[in-house]
């Protein structure tokens, strides 16, 4: 059975998801959570892999005809899928080696200084998102699996993390949480704005959600 993924955690469109970082709360040993092995995502077969790329791609299109009409699209190569947690970085970098100095920010990324040639930049940002799209399983609704995996973390690390700054209800069964998701219990949604000035020291997924192979972001 699949769910809603990353949307209905509303916490997570922060760009906040920092799921190893430094000072971030570690579940207890001997919890649940701690004993639970990576879940396993469904994969996409290929024909669902190339649709969704192909999806972002004509997005990128729309969006630079959008801006040049006139322009020429150039047929560009991926060269790899990127995950959420990197696009701001790798979009800087793509750009910069493709003439348009960018820096990547805490949203996403924006010109190192003025921009003066807006058509360069407006080619250069479609060929670095058709080289560089982000990986399409980050978008594919979470199984039972990986609601099992949420819930436990939510449990044995997000309540305890964040029942210092803020009154974090009794969970149901973990069967009412998956059976209910994604209307049910969230602790990110009972600590409100403390749940948000927290998500370093308590981010709002696990790494491993999506495998062992990807972290949560």
């Amino acid at each position: 059975m699949h769910r809603p993924a990353l949307t209905a955690v509303l916490l997570l469109a922060s760009a906040a998801l920092v799921g190893c970082s430094t000072g971030a709360a570690a579940p207890t040993a001997g919890s649940t959570f701690a004993a639970l092995p990576y879940p396993q995502p469904d994969r996409l077969a290929p024909a669902e892999l190339d649709a969704l790329t192909a999806a972002q791609i004509e997005q990128a299109r729309d969006r630079l005809l959008q801006d040049e009409p006139s322009i020429e699209v150039p047929e560009v190569a991926r060269e790899r899928f990127v995950s959420p947690s990197e696009v701001s970085q790798v979009m800087a970098d793509c750009l910069t080696a493709e003439g348009s100095p960018t820096v990547a920010t805490e949203d996403g990324w924006e010109s190192d200084g003025d921009i003066t040639d807006t058509r360069a930049w407006h080619l250069a940002t479609y060929t670095c998102a058709v080289r560089f799209p982000r990986d399409p399983v980050y978008d594919i609704p979470w199984n039972d699996d990986q609601l099992n995996y949420l819930y436990w973390y939510f449990v044995d690390v997000a309540t305890p993390c964040l029942e210092p700054f803020a009154d974090i209800s009794e969970p149901p069964s973990v069967d009412e949480f998956v059976a209910d998701y994604p209307d049910t219990w969230n602790p990110f949604e009972q600590a409100g704005a403390a749940g948000t000035q927290t998500s370093e020291q308590c981010p709002p997924a696990p790494d491993g959600i999506y495998g062992a192979d990807r972290t949560a972001e």
